[in-house]
């Protein structure tokens, strides 16, 4: 059954914090939390504990063309850096057998915990030549 809100995590582009929160499951919602005109949808993480479900990150889509400043770092699993994510983000929950965002569980950020930058001082000595 769709949801008509759904609780999801915002990161803030400018200080990094993260945001637990209640939203309309609307793309305008989405739009507007992530402060942008063009969305994404990608995929960050199984969840290990559910067998079908994943954390999906909802990203400005034009944000590096934009400038937006990096709020996201995204690991191989040789760790190694392979991408970054700008802008404002919004975490929430999806599941294989539906198309639709499901309300984010706090423990759910765990799982995604690694990508989320620590701190400005880490962003800023990583992206210090941009």
């Amino acid at each position: 059954m769709k949801e008509n809100k759904i609780k999801v995590a915002r990161i803030d582009e400018n200080t990094l914090e993260i945001d637990y929160k209640v939203i309309d499951d609307t793309l305008s919602a989405y739009y507007r939390e992530t402060n942008c005109e063009c969305i994404q949808f990608i995929t960050l993480a199984r969840l290990p504990y559910h067998e079908y479900g994943k954390i999906v990150a909802i990203i400005d889509d034009n944000g590096k063309l934009r400038g937006r400043k990096p709020t996201m770092l995204l690991w191989g699993s040789d760790g190694k850096l392979i991408d970054f994510i700008v802008g404002d983000v919004i975490l929430a929950r999806s599941y294989d057998y539906d198309d639709e965002l499901h309300s984010l569980e706090l423990e759910d950020i765990f799982t995604v915990a690694d990508n989320i930058i620590a701190s400005l001082e880490l962003r800023n000595e990583i992206f210090s030549t941009r």
